[in-house]
């Protein structure tokens, strides 16, 4: 286990652990892989932090200070804004609701209105019950009683035992 094996070691800001990796790839991962992708674990996806470029190892390099992708990580965030970037979501949580009373029991834990007509997307968050916001999702209605929910890669567990 990593975690025995690191127990005096330097813990760095920003530390990818490596045991047990790669575990879960999605199917752009070679893909992502030959164009330079420098990967991060989250509930056991390998996604891509930050991109290489050509000559350039992808590989981080741990510092307290600056850290070795931030400038090509901040390039990447330029092209998104300014011109275009594809994101691979396939470790993002896919969960379906359904049953005769799918869009009530969605209405009572989400903040915006889910009752509206089949193909809306609608983005919202689910809530507790003093109102207080759990988490933030997508919900598309496929059906009258089906819907079709979205979640981030991290919220996974909790959203599927919220809901």
């Amino acid at each position: 286990h990593e975690m025995y094996g690191k127990h005096y070691t330097m813990a760095w800001p920003h530390e990818e652990h490596q045991s047990g990796r790669p575990f879960r790839c999605s199917p752009l991962y070679e893909d992502l892989k030959s164009q330079g992708a420098c990967f991060g674990e989250k509930l056991g996806w390998e996604r891509p932090n930050w991109f290489a470029p050509e000559g350039v190892v992808p590989k981080d390099e741990y510092s307290f200070g600056e850290q070795n992708w931030e400038r090509y990580s901040g390039d990447e965030h330029r092209a998104a804004r300014e011109a275009v970037a594809v994101f691979d979501q396939t470790s993002f949580g896919k969960f379906i609701v359904e049953g005769a009373d799918s869009a009530q029991a969605l209405e009572w834990i989400c903040a915006n209105r889910i009752d509206r007509p089949v193909g809306s997307v609608i983005y919202t968050q689910l809530l507790n019950s003093r109102g207080g916001i759990e988490s933030d999702l997508t919900v598309t209605r496929l059906a009258p009683d089906r819907f079709y929910l979205v979640t981030g890669t991290g919220f996974v567990t909790h959203d599927f035992h919220w809901i």
